[in-house]
């Protein structure tokens, strides 16, 4: 009974890594896009600038929304993917199991703080939906949809921590079943 326990937890971690990877691919692509955007809206600004002396008004204020998109929807895939930069010169140079131990040290603390982080953000992002005090300066665009985008990104960037800290367990558990 107790192996048929054990299974069953992991085999509903491996379903809601999936269903993670399924949404954190999903919610890459208006990052992608963003960019794309940003790309061409700064080259339409240059152009404007230099050419017709006539930049485009708000531009800073569109870039600065557009990284909001950016950073937080693409940082959730690249957390689960464990596509991030990383400091190999000294981990490099310890046994694998204490990679996999000083990973899960570094993969919970990564899921506690940005839980922490998806918290007060989605307080403060609700608060600012129903009685908006911050916009931008030039344009009024409302900021709070863009600080709810940067909670999802938070909530993902801890889901995807926890889901990297369950695969460094099993990798210190898989070091203990080798001896």
């Amino acid at each position: 009974m107790k192996a048929s326990k054990k299974s069953s937890s992991i085999g509903r971690r491996l379903d809601i890594e999936r269903w993670l990877i399924e949404v954190t691919d999903k919610i890459r692509w208006p990052a992608a896009v963003a960019l794309l955007l940003m790309g061409l809206l700064t080259t339409a600004d240059v152009i404007g600038r230099y050419v017709f002396l006539n930049p485009i008004p708000g531009n800073s204020e569109i870039q600065e929304l557009m990284m909001v998109v950016i950073i937080f929807l693409a940082m959730g895939y690249c957390t689960l993917q464990a596509r991030h930069a990383s400091a190999d010169i000294i981990v490099s140079r310890v046994s694998r199991r204490a990679r996999a131990i000083l990973g899960s040290i570094t993969w919970f603390l990564s899921a506690a703080i940005f839980g922490l982080i998806f918290w007060q953000v989605t307080g403060w992002g609700w608060s600012e939906i129903l009685s908006p005090t911050r916009v931008t300066m030039l344009l009024l665009i409302k900021e709070g949809p863009f600080i709810l985008v940067s909670a999802f990104g938070c909530l993902a960037i801890c889901l995807g921590s926890l889901v990297n800290f369950f695969h460094a367990l099993n990798d210190i558990r898989a070091g203990e079943e080798a001896r």
